[in-house]
């Protein structure tokens, strides 16, 4: 049927348009009703900035120590001291002893002894009283088992360390292994075996029994040990399980780079000998050395290899030659008066005896001129 000329089509406009001619105003209210719609809408929060981590405070004090076991597989479990440190954050002024994770080292005791051996006791307090951490564990008789534990431990603290960004993240850093006697030739296997990462490539060997019972000389595995390791030993001279000049001899001949503590007087108990107040001299001795070995853990001078420390009873102290003034300025006062006194180039009673000396001379021209 056709379209006349007086009628209208009916076409349905697109959607969303109006048709030509037509009233827009119901799109116009509709438009106005939508925006209304928008206003009334809760507007989404703006975030709010995160609140900074409480950054924590260290204060040198002396260390207090806990106990706990480390699990793991072989052995099921380890059992364990760690050192425990004084520090603040930056929430509270409040003063609280926190573990310092990572540990700086892990450190085992010998076949004869335990953790309440006193050579333990007395590093393990030294180097904890620099701030350093330090974590020891007790070990079986068996030296393969025992160098497997340092991994167990390792492994287990690894669980707790903070991430990065962390209030307490220490940044990139490397776990030193070490023992004492048959610990230090377990922290030496430990070395070469671990798994995780670059850890156990610095070393600190406390009696380390070089001559085994049947005059046997133990030193393949320090042969064996890579270039990239560093190795501190630190050993009295009245030592005979390893005499100083087999030791010498060893060193040569070893890879890795190696420092050496010679403990004038001392045994392989660590015990001093000769002089007077001895079981007070064995004490500071041994946490001298505990000192001794946190400082060379954080910074190593190549140029110097070798230091002497002994116990002087009549005055009281432990004193000693290194040769290192190296950073004396930037030294933490916390750090213990021996580190001073080891990185010095004079040695202590040498320069009290010159000090004397020139005391005496002047006492003596002063007599002459009044005459």
């Amino acid at each position: 049927m056709g379209v006349g000329a007086d009628e209208t089509t009916n076409a349905i406009a697109p959607e969303g348009t109006v048709p030509d001619g037509g009233d827009d105003s119901e799109a116009m209210a509709q438009e106005e009703r939508a925006d209304e719609k928008e206003e009334r809408a809760p507007q989404a929060a703006k975030p709010k900035p995160s609140a900074p981590l409480p950054s924590i405070e260290w204060i040198a004090s002396a260390p207090e120590f806990t106990t706990y076991n480390a699990a793991g597989t072989k052995p099921k479990f380890v059992a364990c001291q760690r050192s425990l440190h004084l520090s603040t954050t930056s929430q509270s002024s409040k003063q609280s002893f926190r573990a310092r994770s990572p540990p700086d080292l892990i450190f085992t005791h010998g076949a004869g002894g335990d953790l309440s051996a006193k050579a333990m006791v007395n590093f393990s307090y030294g180097f904890g009283s620099t701030g350093s951490s330090i974590i020891m564990f007790r070990g079986s008789m068996n030296l393969a088992a025992r160098a497997a534990s340092f991994e167990t431990v390792l492994g287990f603290d690894m669980r707790s360390w903070p991430e990065e960004g962390g209030a307490d993240y220490r940044g990139e850093h490397v776990v030193a292994f070490g023992g004492r006697s048959m610990g230090a030739r377990a922290a030496v296997v430990a070395s070469q075996a671990v798994t995780a990462g670059p850890h156990g490539k610095l070393l600190v060997l406390a009696s380390y029994p070089l001559v085994g019972p049947k005059g046997d000389l133990r030193d393949a595995i320090l042969l064996a040990l890579p270039a990239e390791t560093c190795v501190l030993f630190i050993s009295g001279d009245h030592d005979n399980m390893c005499p100083l000049t087999e030791l010498a001899k060893v060193r040569a001949k070893m890879k890795a780079k190696t420092w050496l503590v010679t403990v004038v007087g001392a045994d392989h108990g660590m015990e001093v000998r000769g002089g007077t107040a001895l079981k007070r001299g064995t004490e500071e001795i041994g946490r001298e050395c505990g000192r001794i070995a946190a400082r060379w853990l954080q910074e190593r001078d190549e140029s110097i290899r070798e230091m002497r420390a002994k116990w002087d009873g009549e005055r009281g102290k432990v004193i000693g030659t290194w040769g290192n003034e190296k950073g004396e300025a930037e030294r933490d006062k916390g750090q213990g008066a021996g580190i001073k006194r080891f990185f010095s180039k004079v040695d202590e009673d040498a320069k009290e005896s010159k000090a004397a000396s020139t005391a005496d001379g002047q006492g003596s021209k002063n007599k002459k001129a009044k005459k």
